[in-house]
Parts: C-alpha cells; sequence; structure tokens
C-alpha cells in the first residue's frame, strides 16, 4: 500500500509539471524519471486509475476488517429484484457521477447483457450513491444485482465518499475532477473545523486553520491550485459548449481559459465612436488600427488589444487638416498599399518614410518583421523641415505593449516642426497639452 500511494504522488507531480508548462527534459531532471514513465502517466489516466482501483480495494478491506475501531462501511451482499421499492435516487447524488457518453453506455449495457452484474451497487439509507448506470441497466432488463450498503454520519460524508470513489474508477478529465472537487468547497471548512469525529480518512490532511480552499480543492483533485483558477472563471464565464468540450477532453483548460481571457479583453474595449477635435491642424499623427484578414494563431488576433476598422473606414474619416499640412503615418509592411491609399483618400500626397527598428524580431510570411514604417505625406504648400531639425530615417528602441509606438517620435516631430497644431489620430492616451487627441483605443 505504501509504495503505491508513494507511485502516486510521484504521478501527480509529474502531472502538476506539466500543467505548470515544464519540458519533458526538465521533469526528467526534477524526477529522476525516464522518458517512457514520463509519456506513460502523462498522456492517459489509465496507470493511474489502476494504481487508485488497486489502493482503494486495499483501503476498502481494511475498513470492512476494522469493525472495532468504528468502520463506517457493512458489507452485506444480497441478491435483490431490480423493482424493490426500497432504492430510491437522489437527483442532488445521481448529478455528482459524470454522465457516460452513448457509446460507453452501449458498451456498458453489451457487458453487463453477457456478464451480468458483477459489482455491487453502493447504497446509503436506501439511496444509491454508485451504480446509477447498472441499475437503470438492471431495471430495463430485469436483473438481479448484489448491493454493498454504506454507512455515513450524514449526506455530506456520502457526497464526499462519492466524488473521491469516482477519481479513483473513472477515467475522467482534468476539468471534471475539479468540477467535482468544488462540490466540496462548502464542506471544506465544516470538516476541518471538526477536528474530531468519525471519517477522517474522508478529508485527510485538510488544514485545520486558517484555511485555503482552492489549495484543499487542488489537493483533491490532484490538481494545482491556478488550474482550479481558471476552471473557477470557465464554469462562471465559459459557454455550456465550451464546457462539454472539457469534460470529454476535447480542450485543454488553458486553452479554453486564455480564449475566454482573449473573450473579455475584447468585449473591455470601447466601441463607440468620438469626436474629431474642432479647428484645423497643420500635423497630423497617425496609427490607424488597420484590420488584418487573418493571424496566426488566436492570441495574436489585432482585436484582443483594441477595435480595428475597415480600410473604407478609415478613408472616409474627415481629417480637420489644415489646407498645408504634413502627415505621418503608421503602416505594417503588410498594409504598405492600403496605409497609401489612405494617405490619398485625405488628401495628401506620399513624399518619404522612415523606420523604427523594434530590436525583436515578429512573425510574418515571407520576412519575421522587426520593423514598422512611418510614412510621410504633405498637404498644399508644406515645407520641409530645416536641415538642423532632420532626424535619421531609423530609430532603434524596444518595442512595448501591442502596437504602442515609442514616445521618441512625438519629440522628433516637435523638433521637426516647432511651434504648430498637432493632432494623433487613434491616440492610445494623450501624450502633453501640445497635443489633441482622436481617440479609439482606450479601453473600459
Amino acid at each position: 500500500m505504501e509504495s503505491i500511494i508513494k507511485e502516486l504522488e510521484l504521478i501527480e507531480r509529474i502531472e502538476k509539471l506539466c500543467d505548470s508548462f515544464h519540458s519533458v527534459g526538465q521533469i526528467e531532471e526534477l524526477t529522476g524519471c525516464d522518458y517512457e514513465y514520463i509519456m506513460k502517466v502523462s498522456s492517459t489516466n489509465t496507470y493511474k486509475n489502476k494504481l487508485k482501483a488497486q489502493l482503494l480495494e486495499i483501503e476498502n478491506q481494511k475498513l470492512v476488517l476494522s469493525k472495532a475501531e468504528g468502520s463506517k462501511i457493512i458489507n452485506r451482499q444480497s441478491s435483490i429484484k431490480n423493482n424493490q421499492s426500497s432504492i430510491e435516487i437522489n437527483p442532488t447524488f445521481k448529478q455528482l457521477i459524470p454522465p457516460l457518453t452513448a457509446e460507453e453506455y452501449r458498451t456498458l449495457e453489451q457487458n453487463i447483457l453477457s456478464e451480468g452484474i458483477r459489482d455491487p451497487l453502493c447504497i446509503w439509507n436506501g439511496v444509491i450513491l454508485d451504480g446509477h448506470n447498472r441499475y437503470a441497466i438492471a431495471q430495463k432488463h430485469n436483473l438481479t444485482f448484489d448491493v454493498q450498503e454504506m454507512n455515513f454520519a450524514d449526506e455530506n460524508e456520502a457526497k464526499i465518499w462519492m466524488i473521491k470513489n469516482q477519481f479513483g474508477r473513472r477515467n475522467i478529465s482534468k476539468y471534471t475532477r475539479i468540477e467535482l472537487a468544488l462540490e466540496l468547497k462548502p464542506m471544506i471548512a465544516q470538516e476541518a473545523k471538526k477536528n474530531q469525529g468519525a471519517r477522517t480518512d474522508l478529508l485527510q490532511n485538510l488544514a485545520k486553520s486558517p484555511i485555503d480552499t482552492r489549495k484543499e480543492i487542488a489537493k483533491i483533485a490532484g490538481l494545482s491550485p491556478e488550474v482550479v483558477r481558471q476552471v473557477q472563471q470557465i464554469i462562471e464565464h465559459a459557454p455550456q459548449h465550451i464546457k462539454e468540450q472539457l469534460r470529454r477532453n476535447e480542450l485543454s483548460i488553458f486553452g479554453a481559459y486564455k480564449d475566454l481571457k482573449r473573450k473579455n479583453k475584447r468585449n473591455s474595449i470601447k466601441t463607440t465612436t468620438p469626436e474629431m477635435p474642432e479647428g484645423l491642424y497643420s500635423v497630423i499623427y497617425a496609427d490607424p488600427p488597420w484590420k488584418y484578414d487573418f493571424s496566426e494563431t488566436k492570441a495574436r488576433k489585432v482585436e484582443n488589444h483594441y477595435p480595428t476598422m475597415e480600410l473604407h473606414e478609415i478613408k472616409n474619416l474627415q481629417i480637420p487638416a489644415a489646407p498645408d499640412a504634413v502627415l505621418f503615418l503608421w503602416a505594417t509592411a503588410p498594409k504598405l498599399p492600403e496605409a497609401l491609399e489612405v494617405m490619398n483618400a485625405w488628401g495628401f500626397q506620399y513624399k518619404t518614410s522612415a523606420a523604427w527598428d523594434k530590436q525583436k524580431i515578429g512573425n510574418g510570411y515571407w520576412f519575421r518583421g522587426q520593423h514598422e514604417l512611418l510614412l510621410v505625406g504633405v498637404k498644399g504648400d508644406f515645407s520641409p523641415p530645416l536641415e538642423n531639425n532632420r532626424p535619421s530615417s531609423l530609430h532603434s528602441e524596444p518595442r512595448r505593449q501591442h502596437s504602442r509606438k515609442p514616445d521618441y517620435y512625438y519629440q522628433m516631430i516637435e523638433q521637426m516642426i516647432p511651434a504648430a497644431r498637432y493632432l494623433e489620430l487613434f491616440a492610445r492616451r494623450q501624450h502633453s497639452d501640445k497635443w489633441a487627441i482622436y481617440a479609439n483605443q482606450t479601453t473600459t
């Protein structure tokens, strides 16, 4: 028994390292296990469930043999007809049992019809705790079955046993494990405060005071507190079809949580159209919220950071430019043709460009982008800056938040064209009192 417990503890440690995104090499180094063993225990729950089943069998045997010490389980094997009226189904208990898929149910039914109901139904006060599907099949086909009567102090103890019993017997997803463990949340404080009485084996090792509920739930589920926190957010905010995918192991908890965070961030972004500031401006500085047709991953979608605009919407903006004005227009390399269209639609003629070296390589399908272009266009009779005020066309500075441009460019423009009326379009924030802003990238 001790060796099984130690191996289960080792497997749980490996799973937590996997949840924390450690590489297999790091896990090998931290645990001393070889690659084959790590892959065996992390890729499927079959081996772990086999160990747990062995441990559960040993524990049950010990409980049966310990009547003198106040054992709570009494075995009474008896053949009972499926129409026995004393057996009841409690909906509260039944909802704690993860439902079988249609295929799993058919397989169970076929096995029972060919081999009979080999495992006894677990009953407490005439109510089924374990064996709901077997009982339904027995009723359908008029089969007999054995029962194992359980003895618990109250309904809470019965629920605790049911949940821990599922952990040992079913190949359930990590999401479902936490869902079940969270059912114990209102009981944990109550059980921890008792510090006496029967069934101390059910919630062993709970901190007596103070109680960190999330840590206790994580301990019961065999996962990390951070994963429990993510599941709590998913339960509260994610749509039902996402939860069903998680229960079927078709989606990872981390992936579902990240998608939920991105959705919440998009929903927090203001989409109201602000008013253009009054008056005319001789210097226009713009960083349009270009809409990209595709992105490599959901995480890289521009809409995760600020609301985008269609090209025609940007082109149709009525820019309060003075008759003689200059436009500084940001564009990524893929958006160069659209940027030139926008410049022309706003009444400016392209003159030249500068580049910002972000000092960090990005993504791309031809080149992995590391620079962004600042196009310059003029309107009317606008003269170039004096020679002493002309900066280098290349500025190198590490990128910061998504799409945020270096503050250097405000200073550069003010030096190139001093004592002007400055307007920044699509601003994230007001740089200084010198600059008027038209902003649609702020968040709530």
